[in-house]
């Protein structure tokens, strides 16, 4: 069906976006992205995606089963929608591994400033405007 395709493109695009968005200096953009199609890209997580409705055994249909159930029915809609999921698995992935190491780096940061503050010295990490020439710089 062409709906199901009309979506599957707009979820390519949307997540696209959002990648971009996060390279625009709003990184938790790509968290958000990956965790909005995690189901779609990287599949249900036993422990995170398990509701008190569905017992041992139950098994959900995702909407990427319905995507695939009704790209059967046409084969012309079945290429364009696996190229959309193909686009959406790509920007989701990326999102994915910037946001691990954005988070790394951060961390790394964090950690490396921390255990290591009194070795640069008072006057790195204060400014000291003892003088008030050097507070205006005139």
């Amino acid at each position: 069906m062409a709906t199901s395709s009309n979506n599957s493109t707009k979820d390519a695009d949307l997540a696209r976006r959002m990648f971009f968005g996060g390279c625009a200096a709003l990184p938790f953009l790509w968290f958000v992205n990956v965790l909005f199609y995690r189901k779609q890209v990287f599949g249900e997580i036993s422990w995170w995606d398990k509701t008190e409705e569905q017992g041992v055994g139950h098994e959900s249909t995702t909407s990427n089963d319905m995507v695939n159930d009704s790209h059967n029915e046409d084969a012309g809609a079945a290429s364009d929608g696996d190229d959309c999921k193909l686009a959406l698995q790509y920007w989701v992935k990326r999102s994915f591994y910037s946001c691990i190491l954005v988070t790394s780096l951060f961390i790394t940061w964090i950690l490396v400033f921390q255990l290591n503050k009194d070795s640069f010295g008072k006057k790195w990490f204060v400014v000291d405007v003892a003088n008030p020439t050097d507070r205006t710089g005139w």
